[in-house]
């Protein structure tokens, strides 16, 4: 599939599933933005550096905060997989019928793949830029809390954006590997089936 086809099949797909594809990428993007923000803070000079603590206590504080960044963490896994679960369930019917029209599961496959990539990226971008200002923030608010003098400039942390970008690109990855799996790219009708079975099913309930 070419770049322009592939392009407009992304499009169509987001335009189309915009109303729970909004939710879960500010979801996501806030989710990237909380454990950088962590991540950040726990590897701040101005806090805990080089073994040497900025004020008094400020292991403990970088210890807590990489503590916390690992809770967000694991519950940033279980949250974008179970959201991402629920996205693609709206999508199988859409995905079934590329399949029905004559499409090969390798372009379904590239469409799934060119979309989640999509989705990280948006994430990370939003995520890790506006947390890179909010962290800021809260560095100012945790010197105010202990009764420190503020500090000046802005911090950019290389090994929290490398650790937050390693576990996205993993979760998102985890999320690729389940919707190829879930809309059974080889068996089109059987995709449309089970779609329709899920539809009827939440109706019900």
């Amino acid at each position: 599939m070419n770049s322009r086809l592939l392009g407009r099949f992304v499009r169509t797909g987001m335009q189309k599933n915009k109303k729970t594809l909004i939710p879960f990428l500010i979801a996501g993007a806030m989710t990237v933005m909380s454990f950088y923000i962590l991540q950040s803070l726990a590897y701040c000079p101005y806090i805990y550096a080089d073994h040497k603590e900025a004020f008094y206590g400020a292991q403990t504080i970088a210890i807590l905060l990489g503590m916390s960044s690992q809770i967000v963490a694991f519950f940033a896994i279980l949250f974008l997989l179970y959201a991402n679960q629920f996205l693609m369930k709206g999508r199988k019917k859409e995905m079934g019928l590329y399949g029905v029209l004559g499409m090969s599961g390798k372009n379904i496959t590239e469409i799934l793949f060119a979309e989640t990539c999509l989705h990280a990226l948006i994430c990370m971008t939003a995520g890790i830029g506006v947390g890179t200002f909010l962290n800021k923030l809260m560095l100012l608010v945790l010197y105010k809390v202990i009764g420190q003098q503020p500090v000046s400039g802005l911090f950019f942390s290389g090994v929290a954006w490398k650790n937050t970008v390693i576990l996205f690109a993993i979760i998102f990855a985890a999320c690729l590997i389940y919707n190829i799996r879930s809309i059974q790219v080889g068996n089109p009708i059987h995709t449309i089936t089970s779609a329709g079975e899920s539809e009827g099913a939440m109706n019900a309930g």
